[in-house]
């Protein structure tokens, strides 16, 4: 058990927006409690370390990190155990020239919080997440410049609008070099023996007449809200006949008209697994998916989908959900064939997505480089605005419940955080692909998703450029 004692007690904290990593920064099983002492993180590792959403006047409120300590029963300040967990991850990237002014801000903030100086701590805390975002940025920079120049970054968008407005197709072809097109179960196979490819078709048919490369998503997804009752039905013998039939039927039907596909999708998320499975069997039902895609097709480029990727509620364990590292490992394990890793990068919205800096996500993201697999950036989205939007998929949530980057969500703010983490991930070995999601704050989530997060679209609801649509035309010019 170890308590972190917030000397702020005027700051609230609930469970949902707190989890535990061990030592090797993966998510593990635990208990966190909120008591009179502080919060009360109990776990079977030996060392731990506590995240949580929390707020730094001046910087923003977003998820932190605290430094990696011994789970045996000793009580920490919080604040200093966040600033320890900063200088950590500045550690990791690499300090350059400001190794001096590390020092300084780590010995100021350990001597403000002994005299308990909370204006001091605050001032520590933002000066060196501003500090880290500084040095990530530099180092992307760098790091884009000395890429290999054949690895260019493709830029995609979700296409499932396009048939509703001329204009918006005229936007898309503007900025996008594909289209994903969906593939849903509860659209292709409604009913048991019944294939309808209507709308993928209509969508495709628009992205080749423009001379867009198709991505198709998803290939399967087990989601209990996106999955036909006749398919939850099944016990897995049937499921894997089915899955394989579904592979056949739309593989072929479209050949080669879809380059690449999300062949499988949030596997490692138990809200999308829908019947329950165990992770053995998910794994199987990835290499059948894997092999089954190769033999039909060996040119199709094989993408796994992964949502919660930072894995809050997480752990290593026999079900799901588990980190998305983990099921990675399994894969490789298991000799499950794929040519690249998808991330869906979904911030600034409830605890799934609680909001994240520059450093911290492109820490993440080097997590991933010893694959050897393309990076793909499948769902990247954040809001334009802070304010409740009845017509996407969260439509009962403001944004403040999932923090915010420097200002709360406003469209220059949405495009300042693209504009960054565009750089950070292009720079990343391997990277390859960046889709933004919700194009256009139009249609409401009946149309299979396509408004997720609360004004996150790149267009306004007259289809009207954000300052984040010139951001993507900017960089597609660059890259």
């Amino acid at each position: 058990m170890i308590i972190f004692t917030p000397l702020d007690n005027t700051v609230q904290f609930t469970s949902p927006w707190c989890h535990l990593t061990d030592e090797n920064g993966l998510p593990c099983a635990g208990q966190i409690s909120f008591t009179a002492d502080g919060i009360v993180c109990k776990s079977s590792k030996d060392r731990i370390s506590l995240n949580l959403l929390f707020l730094v006047p001046g910087f923003g409120e977003i998820m932190l990190r605290t430094n990696i300590v011994n789970n045996n029963g000793q009580k920490i300040i919080l604040e200093e155990a966040l600033i320890r967990g900063r200088v950590d991850q500045i550690n990791k990237i690499g300090t350059g020239n400001d190794i001096k002014k590390i020092d300084f801000l780590l010995m100021e903030g350990i001597k403000a919080v002994k005299s308990q100086n909370r204006l001091i701590i605050q001032k520590v805390l933002r000066a060196l997440l501003f500090l880290g975002e500084k040095i990530a940025v530099k180092k992307a920079k760098k790091d884009l410049q000395e890429k290999n120049s054949n690895l260019k970054i493709k830029f995609g968008g979700q296409a499932f609008l396009l048939p509703s407005s001329t204009l918006l197709q005229k936007r898309f072809r503007e900025i996008f070099d594909f289209g994903v097109v969906p593939t849903y179960f509860f659209m292709t196979q409604p009913k048991k023996g019944i294939f309808d490819f209507s709308m993928t078709k209509e969508i495709t048919k628009i992205l080749k007449k423009q001379n867009i490369s198709i991505k198709g998503h998803p290939l399967v997804w087990l989601h209990q809200y996106a999955t036909p009752i006749w398919i939850k039905e099944l016990n897995f013998s049937e499921l894997k006949k089915v899955i394989i039939e579904h592979i056949d039927k739309v593989l072929r039907h479209f050949g080669r008209e879809i380059f690449m596909w999300d062949i499988i999708n949030e596997f490692n998320a138990s809200d999308a697994n829908g019947q329950n499975l165990s992770i053995n069997q998910l794994l199987e039902l990835t290499k059948l998916i894997s092999d089954q895609v190769h033999t039909i097709n060996p040119e199709i480029k094989r993408v796994l989908n992964f949502s919660e990727i930072f894995g809050v509620g997480s752990a290593i364990g026999n079900k799901t959900s588990v980190p998305m590292e983990h099921f990675l490992d399994l894969c490789v394990k298991h000799n499950v064939g794929f040519e690249a890793i998808g991330f869906q990068l979904y911030l600034g919205i409830r605890k799934e997505f609680t909001c994240r800096e520059l450093l911290d996500i492109s820490l993440f993201f080097d997590r991933f480089t010893r694959f050897g697999k393309q990076l793909h950036l499948t769902e990247l989205g954040f809001p334009s605005k802070f304010a409740i939007d009845p017509n996407c998929f969260f439509k009962f949530d403001h944004p403040a419940g999932g923090g915010w980057w420097h200002k709360p969500w406003t469209e220059t703010i949405q495009a300042e955080f693209l504009d960054k983490i565009i750089l950070i991930f292009a720079s990343k070995h391997l990277a390859t692909s960046i889709t933004w999601w919700d194009i256009a704050d139009i249609g409401s989530n009946k149309d299979i998703s396509c408004r997720f997060l609360p004004f996150s679209g790149l267009l306004r609801r007259d289809l009207t450029p954000k300052p984040a649509w010139h951001i993507f035309e900017k960089w597609r010019s660059k890259l």
